[in-house]
């Protein structure tokens, strides 16, 4: 919530007709608002560029795990499975290959 508050488009246009800050539409911080900070998948992932970046793999546990399992040479020793859930989001459904927590191995 904090994110679309901050981020809402200033108010007013410059001459080209184009908002004085590009950011979140009003309506669009309001129903962030309204869920309590609840957003959609879609939502989530645009905000969540670092996995696509730096996860390696990004799907469902399945998917993932086959990902690990086809280079688990490349893994530490003591990693025994290789999809890591997706911090911040509620489902159980988007797994990446790596970890952004402090402690994670491999």
């Amino acid at each position: 919530m904090w994110l679309y508050g901050l981020g809402e488009e200033r108010a007013g246009t410059d001459e080209q007709g184009q908002p004085l800050r590009k950011g979140f539409k009003r309506e669009e911080v309001l129903a962030v608002i309204r869920n309590q900070g609840v957003v959609t998948k879609a939502e989530y992932l645009r905000c969540r560029i670092r996995y696509f970046a730096e996860g390696v793999a990004l799907g469902s546990r399945a998917y993932v795990e086959g990902i690990f399992r086809q280079y688990r040479d490349r893994f530490d020793r003591r990693r025994t499975d290789g999809a890591r859930p997706m911090e911040g989001w509620s489902g159980k459904d988007l797994f990446a290959l790596r970890s952004f927590g402090r402690d994670a191995v491999g």
